[in-house]
């Protein structure tokens, strides 16, 4: 709440010299006085904005409804904002905010998928972190392998099972460590969808579980009986 509203003479009151430099009450001023002539106080309060990441989307996207140069400088110091400003205010790439969205893992893919639908070579090292974002940036933008994400890929089960299976079309003997020694599913569906049969390593790690047809693992029992019980 601001408490000048509520003052019949908020100039009187401790601090009102400086509550434009808040962003959130600088917002409000000029959300309050569009046409006011106090053009001093306006241009404090528009500085303030300007130079708050936030407070510069916020009037880019639901005041201006379009670009707002003056605050690009703010907005461009977060990834998450100067994404969201981009897509929000054109209809494609804008360089100015590259580099510091390709410091970002999520906002560099995104900037791929959603903006350039095309590769983002300078958000690569950031994407190539995440197994997630590899594998959606090679099956999504680049409809292919991301051999840059691969090392992170081949070392998660769930993902390396996807990759394999979507990027791969086929066995990726790089992931399988991480497969064996993930969830039971990764085991499972690496072998009806990839190998498309019996997977011996994955029956050694199942060993126990397969045994026993009372063991309460879901993937074990699958496995069971799509490839065992009809030997």
């Amino acid at each position: 709440m601001n408490i000048y509203n509520l003052h019949k003479e908020p100039n009187t009151l401790k601090g009102y010299d400086r509550i434009l430099e808040v962003p959130e009450f600088a917002m409000e001023f000029v959300g309050n006085n569009a046409e006011s002539d106090d053009t001093a106080r306006f241009g404090q309060a528009m500085d303030t904005i300007a130079n708050d990441p936030e407070s510069a989307y916020d009037y880019a996207t639901d005041t201006l409804y379009g670009q707002f140069p003056e605050g690009e400088e703010a907005i461009f110091t977060s990834a998450e904002y100067a994404f969201y400003y981009v897509w929000a205010t054109f209809s494609g790439r804008y360089e100015a905010s590259e580099d510091i969205i390709s410091t970002s893992t999520e906002y560099s893919y995104r900037y791929a998928a959603d903006i350039l639908d095309a590769r983002f070579e300078a958000g690569e090292p950031a994407i190539a972190k995440s197994a997630y974002y590899s594998y959606n940036y090679a099956r999504y933008v680049l409809e292919g392998r991301f051999r840059a994400g691969e090392d992170v890929v081949s070392n998660d089960g769930e993902w390396g099972y996807f990759y394999a299976k979507q990027i791969i079309e086929g066995r990726w003997e790089e992931a399988e460590p991480a497969i064996l020694t993930g969830d039971s599913k990764w085991i499972y569906f690496y072998a009806k969808h990839v190998i498309k049969g019996r997977w011996p390593e994955g029956e050694t790690v199942l060993k126990q579980d397969l045994a026993d047809e009372n063991k309460s693992d879901k993937w074990a029992n699958m496995y069971r009986k799509m490839f065992l019980e009809e030997q």
